[in-house]
């Protein structure tokens, strides 16, 4: 009779994964213990460059103005209801598609309104000479190497060429980095935000915005109003047609209605909802978060470079190993 062979009793594979998985965490961790130090290393020289990033950093302060369009549904009445009255004598008043809130949206946003207003408040050195505002004392700081403070004057280089930069350069910095409108497309609402190394320049600048766009809007439409009232009293007295100057009368009483509107709205195509504050902090990183982050940035490149270097090391033994 023959025995039956008995086959040896095997362990299940997933008890040696599992050890093999305990072994390559135990290995991981002694080799953090031993290469602590150059973890803490990278630690230290991140977090010195999170101090250095936040000495440097270009503290700005930021305020908003939230504005309304103004009377927009009176100035479109009146040129909808004399439209065909205008149409007749020849002249057109526009109607309501294109309203005055649109034009002067798109106008705070055009270059040429930027660089009047950059030139009528001599933003110039603000923008791009000034170096950040001293709290204590109230006043801008400068690069004195370029811009004369004393004088208000831009200095010169050794070859005689100006430092004082082209006016499209501070148009383009303006653009950029000082003014951001957004708009709510169901309402036609503005949310104009304004940016400055001076909390005191933010609010004054946001303020400023409002009013010579407004004024802006007034003399476009005055000078409109009078160039009609101009050509409608011209024709006046061509025509002796009693349809036709009674026309005239009509849309000249219209003209002068607008003339007067404008005149008298301080208001008026934007109207204040929420003004402007002077900011009591400025856009930069908080200190503790920066710090944080740069714990975390420094640990895990530390954590890479011994990984990393313990592996290279292993391979080499290894090979060193096969060799002997």
């Amino acid at each position: 009779m023959m025995l039956e062979k008995k086959t040896p009793f095997k362990e299940p594979a997933h008890v040696d994964v599992e050890v093999d998985d305990h072994i390559q965490v135990f290995d991981a961790l002694k080799i953090i213990w031993i290469e602590k130090y150059w973890i803490i290393g990278f630690i230290i020289t991140s977090v010195i460059f999170g101090f250095i990033y936040i000495q440097n950093f270009d503290h700005q302060y930021q305020t908003s103005v939230v504005v309304a369009p103004s009377h927009e549904e009176a100035m479109n009445n009146i040129s909808s209801e004399l439209g065909g009255l205008a149409s007749l004598a020849g002249i057109r008043l526009g109607d309501g598609s294109t309203n005055n809130a649109m034009i002067a949206k798109q106008v705070l946003k055009s270059k040429q309104f930027a660089r009047s207003f950059i030139q009528k408040y001599q933003l110039k050195p603000l923008l791009l000479a000034a170096e950040g505002w001293d709290m204590e004392a109230g006043e801008w700081q400068y690069d004195e190497s370029k811009y004369d403070v004393k004088e208000q004057r831009w200095l010169s280089d050794d070859k005689g060429k100006s430092y004082e930069p082209n006016i499209w350069d501070a148009v383009t910095y303006f653009q950029n980095n000082t003014l951001e409108i957004t708009e709510d497309k169901k309402t036609g609402i503005l949310n104009i935000k304004v940016q400055s190394k001076s909390p005191n320049a933010a609010k004054n600048w946001a303020q400023h915005l409002v009013k010579d766009i407004n004024e802006y809007m007034r003399a476009r439409d005055v000078a409109k109003s009078e160039e009609r009232l101009s050509y409608l009293r011209s024709q006046l007295e061509t025509t002796s047609i009693t349809e036709m100057r009674s026309i005239f009368f009509t849309l000249i009483e219209s003209e002068i209605r607008k003339v007067m509107l404008a005149r008298v709205e301080p208001e008026y195509v934007y109207q204040v909802l929420d003004p402007p504050f002077i900011p009591q902090t400025s856009t930069a990183p908080s200190g503790v978060s920066v710090f944080l982050i740069s714990i975390l940035i420094g640990g895990f490149i530390g954590l890479i470079f011994v990984f990393f270097k313990n592996a290279i090391l292993f391979g080499i033994s290894k090979e060193n190993a096969r060799k002997w």
